[in-house]
């Protein structure tokens, strides 16, 4: 009888450990991405990323131990995703939420399909609010590999699927809108 009840109570705290591991995942409320082509601290051509999100949920994990990756997939799918933004567990510390430090020294990466881009400038900030929601913010400036125009960059933020993955947890959100402002007169199609 009494190996029974301790049976059953390993069998509880198996079964309540497991649910709560995956408790925290999330839902992206609301996602905006806006990129342009501007120029890097160096005066070349360079993407200007800036991304936000409001995340979903009533507890996140230790955001400093979780990998966290946000992608940009066309619709249908492809794999590799087009465009997406790795970044390693251990990059985000705390400060008034979390925010990635030292973006090279934590090995942050950016790949546009298999091909890994130069980034200049790095920012993201993770906060979660006192509702238990979440703001996410990514701000990041990259240039193209070996001197490529970075134009064709911008298709895959406009207008794709945006997924982000923090550990194992994953939520995706369709684009509601996708607006282009050109700087130049547009050609016709």
């Amino acid at each position: 009888m009494v190996k029974l009840r301790v049976i059953l109570s390993a069998a509880c705290v198996m079964l309540a450990s497991s649910l709560l591991s995956t408790l925290w995942g999330f839902d992206i409320r609301r996602a905006k991405t806006e990129a342009e082509i501007g120029l890097d601290t160096a005066g070349a051509q360079a993407v200007q990323l800036h991304f936000r999100a409001e995340l979903t949920n009533n507890s996140f994990p230790d955001l400093a131990r979780q990998r966290v990756v946000v992608g940009w997939q066309n619709a249908g799918g492809i794999d590799p995703q087009p465009f997406r933004v790795l970044i390693p567990a251990g990059c985000f510390v705390p400060n008034a939420g979390f925010h990635v430090e030292d973006f090279r020294g934590c090995g942050v990466q950016m790949m546009f399909g298999r091909t890994v881009v130069n980034i200049t400038e790095f920012e993201a900030r993770f906060v979660v609010r006192t509702d238990g929601n979440a703001r996410f913010a990514l701000e990041a400036t990259f240039g193209a590999v070996s001197g490529i125009d970075p134009t064709p960059f911008l298709g895959p933020l406009g207008g794709s699927a945006t997924q982000i993955v923090i550990g194992s947890e994953s939520s995706a959100v369709p684009p509601s809108r996708a607006e282009t402002v050109s700087g130049i007169d547009p050609q016709p199609f």
